[in-house]
């Protein structure tokens, strides 16, 4: 893991330096009693750690363990003293929350809320703020005998309902009536989740651990590891999966299909285990396109515990907030010509709307298209009336003479004459005679003289 110490926020971790003074340190695993001697004890060294460093708590814990987010408290459930105690990194034990019937499991949100089961009352509170809550109304019911409440990445806070052998979902952040996640599972106590999503649950009464990341019935699943009562669960930073041994004292590392002894003599009893895991907080910064979260686009900025270690908030990363920084809205204008015999002008003309493309009136946001509903204000501009006729101009010159036409088609001939003196053509006849005698009489006269 990277350090980054402006930005890291630990989930909780417990490290013990001697028996009188408690020291919290990032990514220490640890076991809490459930029986006598009362307390906690670091067991991240693996092996013999019945020398390792140990802290008193007032009364027996069969439930979990939390640490405010800058690692200044822990806090610890006393199931048969019905409260929830705070040591501080000196040591100091004080009582922080009374009035809870059984507690058992606790967690603290990365959002910074505090929420304790009561076993009794089977209900989830939020003490956040500490006191009495003797009277309180409960975060979330519906819940039986809870030992164990983990948040998902996601945001989800799960509860082990020991008595109907389910997990439930609380509904975090609203609360309410709980709701079955996980059913046929026996006698259930510890949950963790590894950090690629699995979640895993301990059926101590089947000595059995379930992957039920998928939800629903698993009352004829396969277990993904067998063989001893298991107890608490724990996942730590190198994503190891841990698990507690209800009255014993062993811590297993459990894979799928084994569960190996990681650390003897721990704390005896209803056990219950924990790592307090050092996530980098970071904030991740990328563009935000047109959308429902910036109408004109904009910028995402997310803070999230940077699961998968890759220096960006994905899917894999369990983020804390969301924030988007938009661009303004673009302003949009559109034209219309209008025809005349509008009722906004009379001789037509052009009518200019102006609006923001943001989607009101049951518009597409950032479309580029201004649309009815978009629309703020409209404005004309109208053609004028039309002017009288003015003065007829002076003729032009004469143009020049156009191209003659094509010659007419020729006519028919006519009939030839006739040369029968007797005959109905007599009249030509006899004037060619009369013209022959003529021409005879002068050439007579010649010849005389």
């Amino acid at each position: 893991m990277r350090n980054i110490p402006a930005l890291t926020i630990t989930l909780g971790v417990l490290a013990l330096s001697g028996s009188a003074r408690a020291d919290w340190s990032p990514n220490h695993l640890f076991s809490v009693a459930g029986g006598t001697p009362y307390g906690v004890r670091d067991v991240s060294a693996g092996g013999d750690v019945s020398s390792a460093a140990f802290v008193s708590v007032p009364g027996r814990c069969p439930g979990q363990l939390a640490w405010t987010q800058d690692l200044s408290t822990m806090y610890a459930t006393q199931f048969d003293a019905n409260t929830v105690v705070a040591v501080t990194s000196s040591g100091t034990v004080t009582t922080f929350a009374t009035g809870i019937s059984g507690p058992t499991g606790l967690v603290m949100t990365r959002d910074g809320h505090l929420l304790v089961a009561s076993y009794v009352t089977n209900a989830i509170y939020d003490i956040t703020a500490g006191g009495s809550f003797s009277t309180a109304t409960a975060f979330a019911t519906g819940t039986t005998g809870v030992r164990d409440l983990l948040q998902l990445w996601d945001g989800r806070v799960m509860a082990a309902s020991q008595t109907t052998g389910e997990v439930d979902d609380i509904h975090y952040p609203t609360g309410g009536t709980a709701t079955a996640f996980a059913t046929g599972l026996g006698l259930v106590a510890g949950l963790a989740q590894k950090h690629g999503g699995h979640v895993f649950v301990s059926s101590y009464g089947g000595n059995a651990i379930y992957d039920i990341t998928a939800g629903g019935s698993f009352s004829a699943a396969t277990a993904y590891a067998t063989g001893q009562s298991f107890m608490g669960l724990a996942v730590d930073t190198q994503d190891r999966l841990f698990a507690s041994q209800l009255g014993g004292t062993n811590i297993f590392q459990v894979t799928a299909g084994s569960a190996t002894t990681f650390a003897t003599n721990a704390p005896y009893g209803e056990s219950g285990l924990g790592v307090a895991v050092s996530l980098p907080r970071i904030v991740s910064v990328t563009a935000e396109p047109n959308g429902a979260n910036c109408v004109a686009g904009g910028t995402k900025i997310e803070v999230c515990f940077d699961v998968d270690d890759n220096g960006t908030c994905t899917a894999a990363d369990a983020v804390v907030s969301v924030q988007y920084v938009c661009d303004g809205v673009g302003d949009l204008v559109s034209t219309t010509t209008l025809a005349s015999g509008n009722a906004h002008c009379t001789n037509g003309g052009t009518e200019i709307d102006v609006g923001l493309d943001n989607g009101d009136g049951g518009g597409t946001a950032g479309d580029g298209i201004l649309q009815t509903g978009e629309i703020d204000s409209t404005q004309y501009v109208c053609n004028g009336t039309n002017g009288s006729d003015g003065a007829n101009g002076t003729d032009g010159t004469d143009g020049t003479n156009g191209t003659d036409g094509t010659n007419g088609a020729n006519g028919a001939d006519g009939k030839d004459g006739g040369c029968n003196a007797g005959g109905s053509h007599g009249a030509p006849t006899g004037l060619l005679i009369a013209c022959m005698l003529v021409g005879l009489t002068r050439r007579s006269r010649r010849r005389d003289r």
